[in-house]
């Protein structure tokens, strides 16, 4: 690929990362026309990016030629260059350390060797001065400038890590209020940039980057290399391109910015850039889909097409609104109910494409969001009868032309009268129906987390368990007769009750959204077959993996059905079949699944991070079911690095990871290495959570569990024992989990002496799984062969016998188990094979 095409596909590649899955097919598409070669290259461009590789770095920067010398052989003044972060078309940027007088890692950009003077050079010393004007904390701040011993000026800021905007609060599933937010702290930066008589012209989410920061989200702005003087008539990089496109991202430009001819630039094209980057925060997706690369001013269709209204935009992504509305910790419905309205009127005032009704400035903007944050009227509003008149009469000037003259001459304006106040009624009906419910959902809300009766809670706590009861009573009643919201609702709450291990009231209420689906006919596959996979779940953890895979089953026939190809939608189901299939003993096919989902999850435009970890982490889970732990542990590693990369290193997330490293670090017989990982894993769920929170009981669990396979029983117990009470309090004293908890911390006091003590946990672990997961289920069944040993070595030989055959009565595919380690009490008395003898005379009698 010579220079020119590179340079394109390096453009082509940049516009590209800025969409979405769906529109970037049809954008790669219409831009590379018949160029199969460039198509196939920018595709595997895209899907390095999209699997986390370095390779696309590597691979730009062998192409740019930066396996070079570091320019000043390595050091320039106190600063020592590190490795190569990027380049542009006149500086390259490099990572460096500050030694002196301070030590800290620093963004240092260069003036290109290939750059010799003129017009780029004054752009670059540009970019210098208006970087030295800006003083706020979320700019990216200038540190030092200067030059090097062959005259390259260059100059140094602030080394930002952190991802694009976008990413950012998809990953975190931060809220609408969530977002305008942190939205708000950048419009704050740019109007700080505007009073210092700076245009940026390229705000896009890979320039808007958020790190975290003392556990809260901190945006910063980033390159200002195409920026502007407000002040100056004309900009050398104007002068650069008038024969080519204007600088900047095509996607995010306002008209008058990828068209000239319109007039140029002033602060209200910053004003469109950042509305187009809320629309996409708020609704998953650009305000349209972006258009062939055919040379032909991008304006010129912006200009003669109106933004979709947020919530209609929402309405058109078919199956993957699902996806963004989870992204956004809300429902479909309260997605679309939280974007009609205001925050409709307030982004298509930001996106007037006639810069005359824009807001003006980025403060103005601004401050409408916080009046809807506020409950307070919005400057924006609906547009007029008469503006949506005069825009259609000018998008459509000849036909209207006709249409009038036909029109006048057979005097029809009464007609068009009443047809006008047909659509404004019909307009009210609408408005008064979308009211209606969402003051039923509201009513709903405030009613199920309110105490009604004041005696009810005086003295106590409402727990979480009461609210939901609450909540899965009122959905039933309220809302007969609205099946989509009666599912949606079921399904949060359903979900809800399995989180907290509550599976008998989190299957009623699945299998009600699952019913309602299927009476809603507006309802689409996906919806349907994510009411199915959730149902699946919920099988696979009460552990009746044949239901479960033949739900998850139906639920792949249904988008199969549908023809839907949406990766939200298929990588989780693919990753929910392979955990199924991984249970039944069928790795082969478990893998296969596994590793779908994980390159489904890639594939998305911004990749779920949450998932890609979970996928690398099972597959670590499938090679331990294979017996090839060093496998499993490579699979392990590489998940706790991916997720301590994406979310830090002490998010719960990646807390998690790592307690399934450690977990496969035992198992590999590396005790020391596993009982040193649970530490960390405790000590930093102790440091994100309060002490009683119930994720500590995992953790309590584990590292009991490690210690009592070193004999470190003393130690072992009073963690087992806390274990316990988190449990207790947070599920109830007979969830089931409970009974898991109770055996572990029997086992370790057997083993520590106190066999007396050992059998009242048994005993109760054993009442709880009979009573919640029933005689015959395998758990119930390992607890009673736990019984049984336990009796005898109490020297209770008749009740141990007794205990034996009523677990090989209750179910006979157990007799594999039951010839297992509980035997190995009557083996030592050399009564092994009569034991034997007598289960299986049992089990044939049967």
């Amino acid at each position: 690929m010579d220079a020119e095409r590179w340079q394109r596909a390096e453009r082509l590649f940049e516009e590209a990362l800025q969409l979405a899955d769906a529109e970037r097919s049809a954008f790669l598409r219409h831009a590379c026309g018949d160029d199969a070669a460039l198509h196939d290259e920018l595709v595997q461009m895209l899907s390095a990016e999209a699997a986390g590789a370095l390779a696309i770095e590597r691979r730009l920067d062998a192409h740019r030629g930066a396996t070079a010398p570091l320019p000043g052989g390595g050091r320039i003044g106190p600063y020592r260059i590190v490795d190569l972060l990027g380049r542009g078309g006149m500086g390259v940027v490099w990572r460096a350390v500050q030694e002196e007088p301070v030590e800290r890692e620093v963004a240092l950009k260069i003036l290109a060797a290939d750059v010799d003077g003129g017009e780029l050079l004054r752009r670059f010393e540009m970019e210098r001065q208006l970087l030295a004007r800006l003083d706020h904390p979320h700019i990216a701040r200038l540190y030092d400038a200067g030059a090097t011993v062959e005259g390259r000026p260059y100059f140094v800021m602030e080394r930002v890590r952190g991802a694009p905007i976008t990413r950012y609060c998809d990953e975190h599933r931060l809220g609408v209020r969530e977002r305008i937010e942190l939205f708000l702290q950048v419009c704050d930066a740019v109007q700080h940039a505007h009073q210092r008589g700076i245009l940026h012209r390229d705000l896009k989410p890979s320039n808007l980057l958020v790190a975290t920061g003392d556990g809260k989200p901190r945006p910063k702005v980033i390159d200002f290399g195409i920026a502007k003087g407000l002040e100056a008539a004309v900009d050398p990089l104007d002068e650069l391109t008038r024969t080519g496109r204007a600088p900047g991202t095509p996607v995010y430009m306002s008209p008058e910015h990828a068209d000239p001819s319109l007039g140029g630039v002033d602060i209200r094209s910053d004003v469109y850039s950042l509305g187009v980057v809320l629309y996409r925060l708020l609704v998953g997706a650009l305000p349209h889909e972006p258009e062939a690369d055919s040379g032909e001013a991008p304006s010129r269709s912006t200009r003669d097409r109106s933004v979709p209204r947020p919530s209609a935009r929402l309405a058109a992504l078919g199956g993957t609104q699902l996806t963004v509305a989870r992204d956004r910790a809300t429902t479909l419905p309260e997605l679309r109910r939280r974007l009609r309205g205001e925050l409709d009127w307030v982004l298509l005032r930001a996106l007037e494409t006639d810069r005359e009704r824009r807001y003006p400035t980025v403060e103005r903007f601004a401050a409408d969001l916080r009046r809807y944050l506020s409950d307070r009227p919005v400057e924006a509003g609906p547009p007029s009868p008469v503006y949506r008149v005069r825009t259609f009469v000018r998008r459509h000037r000849w036909g209207v032309a006709s249409a009038c003259a036909i029109v006048l001459a057979l005097g029809t304006g009464s007609a068009l009268a009443f047809a006008g106040e047909r659509t404004a009624r019909r307009a009210e009906a609408e408005a008064r129906a979308e009211a209606e419910e969402a003051l039923r959902i509201r009513d709903f809300l405030i009613d199920v987390f309110s105490v009604n009766d004041p005696g009810e809670a005086r003295g106590r706590t409402v727990t979480a368990r009461e609210l939901l009861a609450r909540g899965a009573e009122r959905i039933r009643f309220d809302l007969e007769g609205r099946p989509g919201l009666q599912a949606d609702l079921m399904g949060a709450l359903g979900g809800a009750y399995a989180a907290l291990g509550l599976l008998e009231p989190a299957d009623s209420l699945l299998q009600g959204a699952l019913e309602r689906r299927a009476l809603d006919p507006a309802r689409d596959a996906v919806d349907q077959a994510a009411s199915l996979r959730d149902m699946g779940l919920l099988r696979q953890r009460q552990g009746r993996w044949e239901d479960a895979f033949a739900l998850l089953a139906a639920a792949e026939h249904t988008l199969d059905s549908a023809d839907v190809t949406d990766p939200s939608a298929r990588a989780p189901l693919q990753a929910a079949l392979g955990t199924v299939q991984t249970l039944r003993g069928e790795l082969d096919d478990a893998q296969r699944r596994t590793e779908a989902a994980l390159s489904l999850w890639r594939q998305m435009p911004e990749p779920d991070a949450r998932g890609v970890v979970q996928a690398i982490r099972w597959l670590g889970v499938i090679q331990n079911h294979r017996d090839d732990p060093q496998a499993s542990l490579a699979f392990l590693r590489d998940a706790v690095a991916e997720a301590a990369r994406t979310f830090g290193p002490e998010h719960p997330f990646t807390l998690d990871t790592q307690e399934s490293l450690a977990l496969s670090l035992s198992n590999a017989g590396e005790p020391d290495s596993a009982l040193a990982l649970h530490r960390r894993v405790l000590a930093g769920r102790s440091r994100v959570f309060s002490p009683d929170h119930p994720t500590l009981a995992y953790s309590y669990h584990n590292l009991g569990r490690e210690l009592s396979g070193l004999g470190r029983y003393e130690e072992a117990i009073p963690l087992l024992r806390r274990s316990v009470e988190l449990r207790e309090q947070a599920l109830g004293p007979d969830d089931p989990t409970v009974g898991f908890a109770l055996e572990t911390l029997g086992i370790a006091t057997a083993m520590n002496g106190d066999l007396a003590g050992t059998e009242p946990l048994f005993l109760r672990a054993l009442s709880i799984y009979e009573t919640r997961l029933g005689p015959a289920h395998p758990e119930t069944l390992e607890a009673l062969l736990n019984v049984a040993e336990l009796e005898w070595y109490l020297d209770r030989p008749e009740d141990a016998w007794r205990r034996f055959a009523e677990a090989v009565e209750r179910g006979t595919d157990q007799i594999a188990r039951v010839e297992g380690p509980p035997f190995r009490a009557w083996a030592g008395e050399r009564r092994y094979e009569d034991a034997l003898g007598r289960v299986r005379a049992i089990a044939a009698a049967r």
